[in-house]
């Protein structure tokens, strides 16, 4: 058996979990804790329980990662006020995505095909685990932007659940926004707003209309039922944004369209004009402004 030592801080995060577990199967939670961390590679029942303080057998751990008797709410919410505790952000900013996990084995529960839009060399079907996360976005250092996950669902498809325990990966978003909501109120924050990207230069807010059109570049593009997901008695629409499509034609110069394109190209322009270095006269060089624009 190896021996660690383990400092008050590192036991005081996991021992802010213990909440959520039973008493039978809370030592196996925290015979895991350290062996999770420090297992180099894939991580396996078979090594965590060899480095595990918890002797017992294999089938004990399987026993805990399958039908374990903890309460999956209270162990998320204990995640999230540990994150907030930890980074002490004033303003959250929430993702919810959903994640593939490829696997191998045909008998692994929950897994199925899923489809993979950013498969490469071209997108398909591969067989594995989809999961909704929501996470926190977190500055770790002076420029690194991380995502810690807080809440996570398994989604099965409708052929493979229970009758009458399927859920759409949009009820379940639902669900955890709901929850986030709260948990957000009980922290004395009054205002949720979103979607928007992690840069305001980017997408902003949904797609409600004009669903006829194809993608835009810097646009959002989103189902139609995005907009029901967000609508609830506590969340409400905070501002409209437009954006316009001119047609090739309506952009010729000498028509209305046309003409307020190109001042606005100049006003660009101008806003936008390399200034000269200060360095340029002394080293007796010629600036120009069209190749340093361009980097060249």
């Amino acid at each position: 058996m190896k021996r660690y030592n383990l400092s008050s801080s590192f036991l005081g995060v996991v021992l802010s979990a213990k909440i959520a577990f039973s008493q039978r199967s809370w030592p196996y939670l925290a015979a895991c804790a350290v062996p999770w961390l420090l297992c180099a590679g894939q991580r396996c029942v078979t090594r965590l329980a060899k480095w595990g303080s918890h002797r017992r057998s294999l089938s004990g751990y399987y026993r805990f990662l399958s039908d374990g008797k903890w309460r999956t709410e209270v162990f998320f919410k204990c995640l999230f006020d540990l994150i907030v505790r930890t980074f002490r952000t004033p303003d959250l900013t929430l993702v919810l995505d959903d994640t593939l996990s490829p696997k191998w084995g045909r008998g692994i529960f929950g897994t199925a095909f899923h489809f993979d839009h950013t498969a490469r060399p071209r997108a398909g079907y591969i067989w594995g685990h989809n999961w909704v996360v929501l996470a926190v976005v977190v500055q770790v250092g002076t420029r690194a932007w991380v995502a810690l996950p807080f809440w996570v669902a398994l989604y099965r498809p409708k052929k493979t659940c229970p009758r009458g325990r399927f859920r759409t990966r949009h009820e379940m978003a639902a669900e955890v926004l709901g929850l986030a909501e709260g948990w957000l109120r009980a922290r004395g924050l009054k205002t949720l707003r979103g979607p928007v990207s992690p840069s305001m230069n980017d997408e902003c807010g949904l797609l409600v209309a004009g669903f006829d059109r194809p993608p835009m570049a810097m646009m959002p593009y989103n189902p139609e039922s995005y907009a029901g997901l967000l609508e609830s008695p506590s969340l409400c629409k905070c501002k409209d944004l437009y954006a316009y499509l001119i047609e090739g034609e309506e952009a010729r110069p000498g028509t209305e369209s046309g003409d307020r394109l190109v001042r606005l190209v100049g006003a660009l322009r101008r806003a936008t004009k390399p200034r000269r270095p200060p360095c340029a006269r002394s080293c007796g060089t010629r600036y120009r402004p069209d190749r340093a624009a361009l980097g060249r």
